[in-house]
């Protein structure tokens, strides 16, 4: 993919305006601002590595978190989707963390690190707190 192929994918997909994103050697993609997903898919279509802002990808049919950022600078939602596993979460998120309303199991593959509050609010099928970030400002889980 080239720069150009990016920008198409992500303008299609994404709003963040008045940011470009930029493609990174390794094929990830940096965005210096916040996102917004902004189309239904059951995964992201990029490969993220950093958001400097905060990323919303709430309430769009998501099954999977693949593709995310490994570090988010704000705040990472994620929140009222299908998604059954963190895993591909970001691995740092420098704000809050929101996973209510989604399907987990477990919290295996949370952020190592969420400086503010982790919402794993309405997760029915979610029977246990293992799995919780190690380092976390503080945790809302309501059954």
């Amino acid at each position: 993919m080239d720069q150009e192929q990016l920008q198409k994918i992500f303008w299609d997909y994404f709003d963040t305006s008045p940011y470009q994103p930029k493609l990174r050697p390794d094929g990830t993609v940096d965005v210096f601002g916040s996102v917004k997903l902004m189309k239904k898919v059951q995964q992201l279509p990029l490969q993220f590595h950093k958001v400097t802002d905060k990323m919303d990808i709430s309430a769009m049919g998501l099954v999977s978190l693949e593709g995310s950022p490994q570090l988010v600078n704000s705040h990472f939602d994620c929140s009222w989707n299908m998604i059954t596993s963190l895993q591909g979460a970001p691995k740092r998120v420098l704000g809050d963390f929101n996973c209510a309303g989604n399907e987990l199991r477990t919290l295996q593959g949370a952020p190592v690190k969420v400086q503010g509050d982790f919402n794993c609010a309405a997760n029915a099928s979610l029977v246990s707190l293992e799995g919780l970030p190690r380092e976390v400002h503080g945790i809302v889980s309501v059954p």
